[in-house]
């Protein structure tokens, strides 16, 4: 850790090391200043006094030639000219004010601000008054007057040109709205970069404190360091938290604790009193174990908000601090560690602004303004492209870990991409009421035009949040009562077809090209992976609907994903040989989705044998499965992996059914044993029994042990040899007398698992 010297001017160490990493990480994040003159604020005064201060003082003070007021009548022309560019100024500052009175959001005011800079203008006119207001001045006195007055030009011709279009109007508002995103933006930017800064200094690493972000339960079992005000946590200086620390450690080791629970080594000193060469022949050592206590936590970190009723910063087990007499000395590091301000609204008022994007939206949905529409869903999708340049700019955007990951995290994701899908997921909910076919298509394909953008970018978290839009569009076909054939037949039709047209025009042809980076051409496979989860999500929803038209349609239409996507197999260079592995991945991930998917289905016909809906399901999808054995073998044991069965949630299935209060196993890799069971019996129905036991059945250690005399596999065997007529809906009476042969085969590929580890030892 760097050397720290307390001083006002100084930054903490927090601060020095969260702007080192920010500008390493968003080296092109900076906004300029001058986009944010417009709107009111102390930097832009004082962007605006400080020029004004230096040209008063060279026009009073530089050694030129004074201008002749007095003899030609200069100072007052200058005065009547202030006087005209201060009327029109403050004209324009009259029309922007009246401009929002009804306007709810002040969303019009915003535009004209931003356009015609009236706020700094009018600053920049007053301030050019008190150039004259003492002592003669120079010829340097004419230049504000000039700059302002083209400056007001520049204004009239702005606010004029924005209020005449229309187009031009809604542009300039999606590129305020998307500035205000970005900002917000680059403030959650600045929190994740600097708590990244603050965690990796706990857990004993450089501070013996733990991060808790959670209350303590009992409160009374520990001694709790307060804020003395409410406000955001804008800074942490790290030495004074690292020197808090160090105290409480030192106070924990006098009552025989340590923060890691570790054996020291101290010396007697009984005879202190002896001389230097006595003490050292006299002095025993001897060795104490101090008890592990870690219960000291950090309560806050950066940006994290103080209110009235928790305003907890720190807190210590009380057995640490009993009786100490240098809790005074912590209150006060505490007090120095966290730098307390103000709570900014900010936040609040760009969720406001976006907010009123949305009630607009629907008031254009009830009114049926089909051009509004259009205009209002391009600025949504503007939000998302600066969302994208956010991202791309400080981290190239998200892999596919990255975003699962974050989407996943209960406390995680970016809360200004859930306003955009919140606020869409609403507007489309109010197009689905209106049952106006056109509005609905209109907004329906606005998260796909967004999931498109993140193609565009390479960024999975945009594209994994609004592509399963199209899911939620086959949902709302579904809740349909009344007679309106052509709306659902366009809703279930949309639901699979976009996603189709999302592969075959954006994913397929850029993964086509010859030159693309490792990390470009991983994340393109990975988009088109991501489809098959959408569309599993599709083919589930319609096999709990019964809905088996629609459930042909997608299966189907996943089954055509990059059918026309064929490496070139003679080429055997390094880019290649890439692109082969990625179809190879791609066919596998399409494969295993079939696999569960058809696992699921036949648990539930084998719990509802009398539901004919159910056979019909399985029988469409087990025919997409592979029909060799040795094939269809290494999908089971591909899928049968514990990563597999996360990747695709399977687990999250079982959850779903279960009841309240009701103790529930997850057992998912039964269904998969059943399904590699039936299936296989039903490859091996017409082939002669010699011809099986030759077969070279792929293997691995886990394969072997469902192989086993009590195997699993042999389990459901002997199941269904035990219990034939539960089986017959899914096995003919060929498949099931090929149940002796294939366990022969089974035990046979555990003896060569067998005999393989016999050999490595």
């Amino acid at each position: 850790m760097e050397k720290y010297i307390t001083t006002k001017k100084s930054k903490s160490i927090f601060n020095m090391a969260y702007y080192r990493r920010k500008n390493k990480l968003c080296p092109s994040k900076k906004r300029s200043l001058l986009n944010q003159l417009y709107f009111p604020s102390s930097k832009s005064i004082l962007f605006i006094v400080v020029p004004f201060l230096l040209l008063f003082l060279l026009s009073h003070f530089l050694p030129v030639q004074y201008l002749p007021f007095i003899s030609s009548n200069h100072h007052q022309n200058l005065i009547t000219i202030h006087a005209g560019i201060a009327t029109v100024i403050f004209g324009i500052l009259i029309f922007v004010a009246e401009s929002g009175r009804d306007d709810k959001t002040k969303e019009k005011i915003r535009v004209l601000l931003k356009e015609s800079f009236i706020f700094p203008l009018a600053v920049a006119e007053i301030l050019a008054f008190f150039i004259f207001i003492w002592g003669d001045v120079n010829f340097l006195s004419v230049i504000p007057i000039v700059i302002v007055g083209l400056l007001t030009i520049k204004s009239l011709y702005k606010t004029i040109t924005v209020l005449l279009s229309r187009h031009r109007f809604n542009q300039k508002r999606a590129e305020l709205l998307k500035e205000l995103l970005q900002k917000s933006i680059d403030l959650a930017i600045d929190e994740r970069i600097g708590n990244n800064i603050l965690l990796s200094f706990l857990d004993g690493k450089e501070i013996k404190l733990k991060f808790k972000p959670f209350s303590i339960d009992d409160q009374s079992k520990y001694y709790c360091f307060n804020a003395e005000k409410i406000g955001i946590v804008s800074d942490i200086d790290l030495e004074a938290l690292k020197k808090f620390a160090e105290i409480i450690e030192q106070e924990a080791n006098r009552k025989g604790y340590s923060f890691d629970g570790v054996e020291i080594v101290e010396l007697d000193l009984k005879e202190e009193t002896k001389a230097d060469s006595e003490i050292k022949a006299t002095q025993k050592a001897k060795s104490q174990k101090l008890l592990q206590n870690d219960r000291r936590y950090l309560m806050k970190k950066f940006h994290d908000t103080l209110k009235e009723e928790n305003k907890t910063l720190i807190c210590v087990d009380k057995k640490l601090l009993d009786g100490s007499k240098r809790v005074d000395d912590l209150e006060g590091l505490v007090k120095k560690a966290f730098v307390i301000k103000p709570i900014d609204s900010f936040t609040k008022e760009v969720r406001s602004e976006i907010s009123g994007l949305k009630e607009q939206f629907i008031t254009a949905i009830l009114n049926r303004h089909l051009g509004e529409i259009e205009e209002l869903s391009d600025i949504y999708i503007e939000l998302a492209n600066g969302f994208l340049e956010c991202i791309t700019e400080c981290s190239g955007g998200y892999s596919f870990e990255g975003a699962r990951k974050e989407l996943r995290f209960p406390l995680g994701g970016w809360e200004e991409v859930g306003w955009l899908s919140s606020d869409i997921r609403d507007i489309f909910e109010k197009a689905m009421q209106s049952r106006d076919q056109e509005v609905i298509r209109k907004i329906a394909y606005l998260p796909i035009a967004i999931a498109v953008r993140a193609i565009e970018s390479y960024d999975h978290y945009l594209f994994q949040e609004f592509i399963n839009f199209a899911v939620l569009m086959y949902i709302n076909s579904k809740e349909i009562t009344e007679n309106n054939r052509s709306l659902i037949d366009f809703l279930v039709d949309r639901s699979w077809r976009w996603l189709k047209e999302i592969s075959l025009f954006y994913i397929e042809p850029k993964l086509r090209k010859e030159e693309l980076d490792e990390e470009k051409l991983k994340r393109l496979k990975d988009f088109g992976i991501y489809l098959f989860i959408v569309f599993q999500r599709l083919l589930k929803t319609a096999f709990e609907s019964r809905d088996l038209d629609s459930f042909k349609k997608f299966i189907e239409g996943v089954h055509e994903l990059f059918s026309d996507f064929h490496p070139n197999e003679s080429l055997e260079n390094t880019y290649s040989i890439k692109k082969k592995n990625i179809k190879k991945e791609i066919t596998m991930r399409r494969n295993q989705m079939f696999f569960g998917l058809a696992s699921w289905i036949l648990d539930q016909l084998l719990k509802n044998k009398t539901e004919q809906e159910v056979l019909e399901f399985y029988q469409t999808i087990q025919k997409f499965l592979p029909s060799d054995l040795e094939e269809f073998t290494n999908l089971f044991i591909e899928s049968y992996k514990f990563e597999t069965e996360d990747f695709w949630s399977w687990d999250m299935w079982e959850l779903e059914r279960r009841e309240e209060g009701v103790m529930h196993a997850i057992q998912f890799s039964e269904k998969l044993e059943k399904l590699y069971i039936v299936k296989s019996l039903s490859l091996l129905a017409n082939r002669p029994d010699e011809e099986i036991l030759k077969i070279e059945l792929p293997y691995n250690r886990t394969f072997a042990e469902l192989c086993s005399e009590n195997g699993d596999l042999i389990n459901v065997l002997d199941d269904i040899k035990r219990n034939v007529n539960d089986w017959k809906m899914v096995l003919s009476d060929s498949a099931i007398k090929k149940i002796d042969v294939f366990k022969n085969l089974l035990f046979e590929t555990r003896k060569k698992q067998e005999q393989e580890e016999l050999k490595e030892k």
